[in-house]
């Protein structure tokens, strides 16, 4: 999407069986995945907007952190094979976070503690992703270690899968955790007429900086409704037919009616 067509998007996933979003959550059954992307305005408070880049900030921080870490493990593993390991998963790696969030980052309260589990949940993905790459699971080019991410090369956002989120009645505002109520630039109605209706559910949230513009994007799962059509019954349940399986032809079906 470029810069001068931003608008609300959305993708669609049909749920055929279970279906989970990018934090585990699972989708029910009968509904639909979907994302929209809304750009809202900038605080015009610097404190809120100091808010925003402290949140971006957050994220690459423990990103890093959590990086080292693990590259530490992979180290003291190579000199001692009785080493264990914490495991590459969410939950490991935001449990030892938590442990040590005091002495390593005793601001961190400042932010929402989603800004710390987006950071850990991308660097999973990447050595998820390295890890299948090294064993030939992954298709396509090969992918490298995950490396540190630098304040110039940083992908400025932040996931929210819990906490107040929410599109506000009027259909100009979005709510997120800890930084508030944003002005979107567009009107909220498409999704908001079917959160009113409790037809859809937000999953999620992800603000995010680009171009020097703040977007929202929405993961939400949307309720479907699967009519099948009734299957036509036979048109002569009397007829009485014969089946003749060959080689050429998979099946000869005759029956006993006359051709007018």
């Amino acid at each position: 999407m470029s810069p001068k067509t931003v608008g609300i998007s959305a993708q669609n996933i049909s749920v055929l069986f279970r279906l989970f979003n990018d934090d585990g959550i699972e989708v029910p059954s009968g509904w639909t995945m979907r994302g929209t992307v809304f750009e809202v305005e900038w605080p015009r408070e610097q404190e809120r907007r100091s808010l925003i880049w402290s949140h971006f900030g957050a994220r690459r921080f423990v990103k890093n952190w959590t990086l080292a870490k693990v590259k530490e493990d992979l180290n003291n593993k190579k000199a001692n094979p009785n080493y264990i390991i914490t495991p590459w998963t969410l939950a490991a790696l935001r449990k030892t976070w938590n442990q040590e969030k005091d002495q390593v980052a005793p601001w961190w309260s400042v932010n929402s503690k989603e800004a710390y589990s987006s950071g850990i949940a991308d660097l999973v993905d990447a050595l998820e992703n390295w890890s299948s790459s090294k064993k030939g699971k992954r298709k396509g080019r090969k992918v490298g270690f995950p490396r540190f991410e630098s304040k110039r090369n940083s992908h400025n956002s932040v996931r929210f899968s819990t906490g107040g989120m929410r599109l506000e009645p009027d259909r100009r505002h979005i709510t997120l955790p800890v930084i508030a109520t944003l002005r979107s630039k567009e009107n909220t109605r498409r999704l908001q007429l079917h959160l009113v209706k409790d037809n859809a559910q937000i999953l999620s949230m992800t603000l995010s900086e680009r171009w020097g513009r703040l977007f929202v994007s929405v993961q939400y799962a949307i309720r479907t409704e699967i009519i099948c059509p009734a299957r036509p019954g036979p048109s002569k349940p009397d007829t009485k037919a014969g089946v003749d399986l060959g080689l050429r032809s998979l099946a000869t079906i005759a029956d006993d009616a006359r051709t007018r």
